[in-house]
């Protein structure tokens, strides 16, 4: 299974990213452990800030575009068995 992800930088950063993924996973392998990121630790190494200086953000509404690609399982199959036979070049 893969799965892809995208997202705008406005919101994640690397570190968010990663969190989330590893929580995801661990949820999804159904070990029964429940994983709560800390997602505000990465704030503690920056210096703090007067807020009150710092511009209000607008956002810019823009078209954007979503594509889902959809395969059938029997072809996912049939790429599985070609991918794993010695004839693969």
């Amino acid at each position: 299974m893969a799965i892809g992800i995208s997202l705008s930088q406005k919101i994640f950063d690397l570190s968010t990213l990663g969190k989330f993924i590893n929580s995801w996973a661990v949820t999804s392998q159904g070990s029964g452990l429940v994983v709560f990121p800390e997602f505000g630790c990465a704030a503690s190494f920056l210096p703090p800030t007067d807020l009150s200086t710092v511009p209000s953000m607008e956002y810019k509404r823009q078209k954007t575009s979503t594509r889902r690609l959809v395969f059938d399982a029997s072809k996912i199959s049939m790429l599985k068995t070609r991918s794993a036979s010695t004839s693969v070049s």
